[in-house]
């Protein structure tokens, strides 16, 4: 019997979602900002906002910028972190 598997895959996509929920009131409650606990009906759909913004957000590219050096610069970072 084959089962597909986008169907196994829903439960924890949903379970996913409302653990985050859950854990974005709690965080919202401890600071002064627009979270589940203000956003929405009872915050259900924070998760929906969260996804569409992930899929609307653009990846800018400044025409001027020295591109070695944005490139270079986590990997420093890193590097430097790692090695202490």
């Amino acid at each position: 019997m084959k089962v597909n598997s986008v169907l196994l895959l829903l439960p924890i996509l949903v379970s996913v979602a409302f653990l985050t929920l859950i854990e974005r009131k709690f965080i919202s409650l401890a600071h002064l900002r627009r979270g589940p606990n203000k956003v929405g009906p009872l915050g259900l759909l924070q998760a929906f906002n969260d996804g569409l913004k992930l899929f609307v957000k653009e990846d800018t590219k400044l025409k001027t910028a020295n591109f070695n050096f944005i490139t270079a610069a986590p990997i420093v970072a890193i590097t430097i972190s790692v090695a202490m």
